[in-house]
């Protein structure tokens, strides 16, 4: 959330009682208690602006925009409605589209926004680039590994785990060790040869790397399916199709946890004239997936919903949501 601003120019000069009053309302939704506790502000404070900054940045501030951003959210939800779904022949064509853009761009320029984008270093030694992105994948696989300890799904050495995602094969690092085989489920065919040779520079026999689109074979069966900042880059009827793919994957007892925006502030999408932009580039552009079609996608897929998180990946752009669900045994 962007820092909001007073209404005058007069951050560098001392503050007074009624500029603390004033951050309290806007900063902290309340009336300062006292007199007193105004003083205290005003003698910590050398200007307005370290004013201002030090309310704004105060836990009782943090946790009054967590709550007034919240009272948003309920409305801003429903603005997002079920989209049609697609025919088969209309689904064949939304995946070959998609694939070949993302072969093409990667993950179109919300992706670099986003701050995922690793940039390469062509002058540097190929084992520097190997082990740069290896050691990117620690925090988010720590993420996952937080969220089974959290939902009840120990990870086991006889697990077969699929990821998803730009470089998938960057949890490999963390979670090969771990399991009994590690599938990373790539979008771009680069991904999948520089993964193979980052992985075997470490020593593991346990990986797999395919094309995320391979899944339509139906023939993947895994114990746990992870995808963070990916789905989001598909079409709605495209995200809906690897969802069910990937429940349909999973072993009885299995577990997924996948994110994906559910709202997107201005975002409306027609498949009708998605794929009737014949010669536009559909990417640099995100998607998003009501609420109500994954809960419907997970019921029809044996699945239970056991946590719906809200991430903030999606930043200013719109409300994203990490679900986590375990297959019915």
């Amino acid at each position: 959330m962007a820092e909001p601003m007073l209404s005058d120019n007069s951050g560098e000069r001392r503050p007074t009682i009624s500029d603390v009053s004033r951050c309290y309302r806007l900063l902290l939704g309340r009336e300062v208690e006292n007199v007193a506790v105004a003083g205290q502000q005003i003698v910590a404070s050398k200007t307005v602006g370290d004013l201002f900054e030090r309310i704004w940045h105060s836990q009782e501030s943090a946790r009054y925009r967590i709550g007034e951003s919240f009272r948003s959210v309920p409305a801003l939800l429903s603005e997002s409605e079920a989209k049609d779904a697609a025919r088969p022949e209309q689904l064949d064509q939304l995946w070959a589209r998609t694939i070949d853009t993302w072969a093409r761009r990667g993950f179109g320029s919300y992706y670099q926004w986003l701050g995922r984008n690793e940039v390469r270093f062509d002058g540097r030694n190929p084992k520097w680039n190997i082990e740069h992105a290896l050691n990117s994948a620690e925090t988010e696989a720590g993420e996952l590994l937080e969220y089974c300890r959290r939902f009840g799904r120990a990870i086991k050495d006889t697990d077969k785990v699929a990821v998803f995602g730009a470089e998938a094969f960057r949890l490999g690092a963390v979670l090969a060790p771990l399991v009994g085989q590690y599938l990373h489920l790539e979008v771009v065919p680069s991904d999948l040869e520089f993964g193979a040779q980052a992985l075997a520079s470490r020593g593991y026999t346990n990986v797999l790397g395919a094309m995320v689109a391979d899944l339509r074979g139906g023939n993947e069966r895994f114990d746990l399916f992870y995808t963070v900042s990916a789905l989001q880059y598909a079409p709605p009827p495209m995200i809906a199709d690897l969802l069910r793919i990937s429940l349909e994957s999973l072993r009885p007892g299995g577990f997924l946890v996948c994110q994906l925006p559910c709202q997107l502030h201005g975002y409306s999408f027609d498949l009708d004239t998605h794929l009737s932009e014949v010669g536009t580039d559909p990417m640099g552009e995100i998607h998003a997936l009501a609420q109500p079609e994954v809960f419907a996608i997970l019921e029809a897929g044996h699945a239970v919903a056991l946590g719906v998180v809200p991430d903030g990946r999606v930043g200013p752009l719109g409300i994203s949501f990490t679900f986590i669900a375990r297959k019915r045994a």
